[in-house]
């Protein structure tokens, strides 16, 4: 990863899916991660593969300081 590393709370819905797939696509950024509600079904899934951009080996994670932690900036997109 390299550049501006961005995290996306809410990264399975819509928009959520949308930022993860601009914030690859941008030059100078990378998807540092992306977290979800505890039980989601969506938890442990391919972030790049759930945002329709291929594996990325970035699994969804349910806890918001871990992508706190590595992320250099995070995108708030929940409902």
């Amino acid at each position: 990863m390299a550049g501006t590393k961005m995290g996306v709370v809410g990264c399975a819905g819509r928009m959520g899916r949308m930022l993860v797939a601009e914030i690859a696509a941008t030059e100078g950024c990378s998807v540092a991660g992306g977290s979800e509600a505890p039980g989601s079904g969506y938890v442990n899934q391919d972030i790049g593969e759930l945002a329709g951009i291929g594996r990325m080996g970035i699994p969804i994670g349910e806890t918001v300081e871990k992508l706190i932690r590595d992320s250099d900036v995070v995108l708030e997109f929940t409902s």
